[in-house]
């Protein structure tokens, strides 16, 4: 369906979240609004940590704006300046 974002990887016929993993990664999942959250087993000595992908306005035909958030890595914008680091 056009006109919103998808809300799961199904929706977008990916594989499970869990499929995408690898030594470092463990998963890659789409979810509500669009949102795309990245896991990773160990960077930077944290387990589990999270980037996240969070689209713009959906009424935007092209060029959506994202912005990139992290609630795992307090130094994400060494490494990945156009993240920003929100802790919980």
């Amino acid at each position: 369906e056009y006109g919103r974002y998808p809300a799961s990887n199904h929706e977008l016929d990916l594989p499970a979240p869990h499929k995408f993993a690898s030594p470092a990664f463990s998963a890659l999942e789409v979810s509500q609004n669009g949102v795309i959250t990245l896991r990773f087993e160990n960077i930077q000595g944290i387990k589990d940590g999270v980037i996240q992908l969070i689209p713009g306005d959906e009424n935007t035909s092209f060029n959506t704006p994202w912005r990139c958030v992290t609630p795992s890595y307090a130094s994400i914008a060494s490494w990945a300046p156009q993240c920003e680091y929100q802790p919980e």
